[in-house]
């Protein structure tokens, strides 16, 4: 240690070495977090160590590299193509039909304000901001207010809304500014500025002139890109394009307007002079010049004159093809209409495409958009705003999911008909799955109804046709087998059964709701049984039977024409338009001895009206339009009038009525496809019968089923042989089927066999 010199004065250095001390180990942790371990000049080919940054913790985490003093050039969008010059290359042909194609699309799409939680309605907060933004700003619909929305959004990507705020800082609209005239501010970090700074600057006239927080203005760029402060367009994508495709347009305009190429040359005599032919081209233009009647008219010239043409008409080619592509691409449509002829389903894939690539993300947007208003600007975050779901479907396609839905238990037929724009109906919120062995409620498929026991062999057996309770003969019960069903009674059966189940959730209720053993309730239960579900039935019934028949009526003159009573002119003829039918115009030149013209008459596509009326009528008595009145709904409240009757004399329980109810024959599919074949077979009859009277068959004959026992009815009117096509049969009835199940045909003629 060294010796201090007597009388020296002593300091104490001890804090100044620490922070020495310290300094140097913090440089020592800098220099190391700079470094790279293991890399040294004297390595092979050595990578070197890299510079040292300059701004560490003044650049940490900056987002961009913006240009140095980016604030202080409030010029929008400086140094990228200006808004300008996208709005007015906007307004080539194409763009333009593809701005305004896109724009249409969006604003014929439905929309409204709902919970986010599917499970809760909507309440009057969801329904005032609806209401509010049928009018987003106050003054614009809400389809001009997308409009111009999407219009910048497809032009200049640069979307700019402002709230609107009462003096208590509520908003009650939304007004669209122009947001090419916003220059977009930014941090040290290259990051929007928050509040209370200004994150916007408003230039007007050239000079910033108003600064917005971003609180106080939404900017909200669709294509946002991380190098820009600005969105990136479609019509920015295709710039190019664009700009080659308004030339092109430029050159064929020139084709029209400018040139020094005549459109044609014609020659002169040899022994013309200078001076000659320029009389005759001044006098030549003046007949011609201005006056478009003399170009279509016959003009004498000089002999020996020739004309030779030098242009030829412009034609589009591939690459007006290719250029309308490449801008319906940029905006995500099918280029279909600018384009030759593609196949159907080619067509078809490109809309599709077309929908999911662009009209699906911009759906997106707005709803983000919207949601942005809604839950952070009228402070409303339990609500959302959603896009009906339908809604481009065609009709074809929507009848197939909505079918496809309910068949599943998806949705209620009620749900399918308010999808539909239609009123609900009695039971129609019953969930349905639809099965090949029939139709069952969800209930029916959770928990299924105890298997029927079959009858001892001392039980009466069920009634075989309990649509005709006087049971009049025993044919129904001789029939052993019935053929299968065809494709129409199939679909008949469907409807049918999709009927008695929703019918058959009456008997639930009522169980539901009864007590004790013997409720009062179930003896007035038939009485006000409810059939209106059968008018789910009735345009499905009046349609098919009215199709049927009249297919009848043209099986019946085919099959005359082909046994020979008539030839086809013949049977023509008397298919044209009867006397009753004929005009004012043809009776005048029946006067005049002139025959009656009428249209010709195909036989394979005849439609008879008589036909068809007698079915739609027929189709009325079975089940009036809303269901609670007809043959069928007086039927079926006489079945179960029958069975609770029994029922409650047996002293039944209520649930042992409910479960006789719910397996009752009125409700099964049994019933269901004794009726489609009863009635399908019955119009095919009538048809048959109607047609052959309308080519003038005058005789007429019952032909009895190939059954081992026909039944008294069937075999009384087969045993009267011809009788005249006006009268009815031993049985009541004008043409078969006499009763349910039966399977007896007519045969028809103008004259009856001696024999």
């Amino acid at each position: 240690m060294p010796k201090l010199t007597p009388g020296a004065r002593a300091v104490d250095v001890s804090e100044q070495a620490r922070q020495i001390r310290g300094g140097v180990m913090t440089r020592v942790a800098d220099a190391v977090r700079y470094v790279i371990r293991g890399v040294t000049p004297d390595s092979w080919m050595s990578p070197g160590q890299p510079v040292r940054p300059v701004a560490q913790e003044q650049a940490w985490g900056r987002v961009r590299d913006f240009p140095v003093g980016a604030n202080l050039t409030y010029t929008p969008r400086a140094g990228e193509t200006p808004f300008w010059q996208l709005r007015a290359l906007a307004r080539y042909d194409l763009v333009a039909l593809a701005v305004e194609t896109r724009k249409d699309q969006m604003v014929g799409l439905k929309w409204g304000v709902a919970p986010i939680d599917t499970k809760l309605p909507k309440d009057k907060v969801s329904e005032s901001i609806e209401a509010m933004f049928r009018y987003p700003d106050g003054r614009t619909p809400w389809q001009g207010w997308l409009r111009q929305i999407m219009h910048e959004v497809l032009v200049t990507d640069a979307p700019c809304i402002l709230p609107v705020k009462r003096h208590n800082g509520e908003p009650y609209g939304f007004e669209i500014i122009d947001g090419t005239a916003i220059k977009v501010l930014t941090d040290e970090d290259g990051r929007l500025p928050d509040p209370p700074s200004p994150a916007y600057q408003q230039v007007i006239k050239g000079l910033p002139a108003v600064d917005y927080r971003q609180d106080e203005l939404i900017y909200m760029p669709r294509n946002q890109r991380i190098e820009s402060f600005y969105g990136f367009s479609p019509v920015e994508q295709v710039l190019l394009t664009i700009n080659i495709g308004l030339r092109r347009q430029f050159s064929q305009l020139q084709y029209f307007t400018e040139g020094s190429v005549p459109e044609a040359l014609a020659n002169v005599p040899l022994d013309w002079t200078p001076e000659m032919i320029a009389n005759f081209q001044a006098h030549w233009d003046s007949v011609i010049h201005g006056q478009q009647e003399r170009k279509r008219q016959m003009l004498w010239v000089p002999g020996n004159t020739k004309a030779q043409m030098l242009k030829e008409a412009p034609l589009k080619d591939e690459f007006d093809e290719w250029l309308a592509r490449v801008v319906t691409y940029a905006f995500s449509l099918p280029p279909t209409q600018f384009s030759k002829q593609e196949v159907r389903a080619t067509t078809d894939q490109l809309q599709e495409a077309a929908l999911k690539e662009g009209l699906e993300p911009m759906k997106v947007w707005v709803k983000d958009l919207m949601d942005l208003l809604i839950q952070r600007h009228l402070g409303q975050p339990q609500l959302e705003f959603r896009w009906d779901q339908e809604k481009a479907l065609d009709p074809q396609s929507q009848q197939v999911m909505l079918t496809g839905y309910q068949a599943q238990g998806n949705l209620t037929i009620n749900e399918v008909r308010a999808e539909l724009g239609k009123d609900p109906v009695p039971g129609g919120d019953t969930v349905l799955i639809f099965t090949k062995g029939g139709v069952q409620t969800l209930e029916q498929v959770l928990a299924p109804p105890a298997p029927v026991v079959a009858p001892a062999p001392g039980d009466p057996p069920d009634p075989d046709d309990p649509d005709d309770p006087d049971d009049a003969h025993q044919h129904a019960k001789l029939a052993k087998g019935d053929t299968p069903l065809t494709p129409v009674m199939r679909k008949v059966a469907d409807t049918m059964e999709a009927c008695f189940t929703l019918m058959r959730e009456q008997v639930r209720k009522v169980r539901k709701s009864a007590d004790g053993e013997h409720d009062a309730e179930w003896a007035s239960f038939a009485g006000d049984f409810d059939t209106s579900p059968l008018s789910l039935a009735y345009d499905e019934l009046t349609g098919t039977l009215s199709a049927v028949a009249a297919n009848g009526a043209k099986a019946q003159i085919l099959q005359i024409v082909h046994d020979g009573e008539l030839t086809e002119s013949e049977a023509t003829e008397r298919l044209q338009t009867p006397v009753q039918d004929l005009t004012q115009e043809d009776m005048q030149d029946a006067a005049d001895g002139i025959a009656p013209k009428h249209e010709a008459v195909d036989l394979l596509s005849y439609r008879d009206p008589d036909a068809v009326q007698w079915a739609s009528e027929h189709a009325a008595k079975l089940i009036t339009s809303d269901g609670t009145g007809g043959e069928l709904a007086d039927a079926t409240r006489n079945m179960i009038q029958r069975t609770i009757t029994k029922a409650l004399a047996d002293k039944l329980s209520n649930k042992q009525i409910a479960d006789l109810l719910e397996r009752d024959y009125a409700f099964s599919r049994q019933r269901a496809e004794l009726i489609a074949r009863t009635e399908v077979r019955n119009a095919t009859g009538h048809g048959r019968y109607i047609g052959a009277k309308r080519v003038g068959m005058t005789y007429k004959a019952w032909l009895l089923s190939n059954e081992d026992v026909p039944c008294a009815i069937c075999s009384g009117n087969a045993s009267q042989g011809y009788i005249p096509i006006g009268e009815t049969f031993a049985g009541g009835v004008m043409a078969p089927l006499q009763h349910p199940r039966c399977r007896c045909a007519a045969i028809y003629t103008r004259h009856p066999p001696k024999h």
